[in-house]
């Protein structure tokens, strides 16, 4: 009798796990999302496919910390107005704005692998494809991402903006709150690469009005897209977390 129950055991671990999205865990507290089988759900829905959305998602988690380390800084950077809560948040404001240049360029991904063709609802693509139209080709963002936030800048940039600066009697390389290294900023090199830059305060207000519409509305609609293409292939979703 035991052994045959030890046989029936051994078959049913060898058995590939039913293939479905899964949600354990807690309905107050921690939760996880599975994808139980994960192998033949790459079949299913191309494992391209399954990869770009993770680089969607990575994107969502990026803005989603920037998002959090804003409040922070409102919190506790400083006083309102002071020299190192002002160069935190307009350097988190640059790094939203290129993060959101490379979201762009991974739901155009999305778009590339004819996503909408997978799903049964292709009407809530609309929303994503939105966002990705807005920041996939965006010439400011790009400018920010490339030069600003995701890389300190060509030198050339530099050198264009200081000969305006150089014009100048003088020109203020630092400012600070107070004695200590860090509670300033470098307000003179900054100015030496938006001025290279070409850009107006009005290009980067634009761009930071869009990405408090979009940043919100994106990790909804991305998930509304990747649960639909998951339907289309038959894969059902399961909530099995505790109340």
């Amino acid at each position: 009798m035991g052994k045959t129950k030890s046989r029936r055991r051994s078959r049913d671990e060898l058995r590939p796990p039913r293939t479905a999205l899964l949600l354990q865990g807690d309905k107050q507290g921690a939760w996880y999302l599975h994808l139980n089988n994960p192998r033949e759900i790459g079949q299913r829905i191309g494992v391209d496919v399954l990869g770009a959305f993770m680089r969607c998602f990575v994107g969502v988690d990026r803005s989603t910390s920037i998002t959090n380390l804003l409040r922070l800084n409102e919190e506790g950077g400083g006083a309102p107005g002071s020299h190192t809560r002002s160069r935190n948040q307009w350097f988190l404001l640059l790094l939203m704005a290129g993060t959101m240049h490379e979201v762009g360029e991974a739901l155009q991904g999305l778009a590339t692998k004819n996503v909408p063709s997978k799903m049964q609802d292709r009407s809530k693509w609309d929303a994503l494809d939105k966002i990705r139209r807005r920041w996939h080709t965006n010439p400011v963002a790009s400018k920010i991402r490339n030069q600003l936030s995701h890389h300190l800048g060509d030198p050339k940039v530099y050198t264009k903006g200081l000969e305006f600066q150089l014009g100048k009697r003088r020109l203020q390389l630092y400012c600070a709150d107070g004695p200590v290294l860090g509670q300033g900023t470098y307000e003179g090199a900054w100015n030496s690469i938006t001025r290279g830059l070409d850009l107006d305060l009005s290009d980067y207000m634009r761009l930071y009005g869009q990405m408090g519409s979009d940043v919100p509305e994106l990790h909804r609609a991305l998930l509304d897209v990747f649960l639909d293409v998951f339907r289309f292939a038959g894969i059902p979703d399961e909530d099995q977390r505790r109340a």
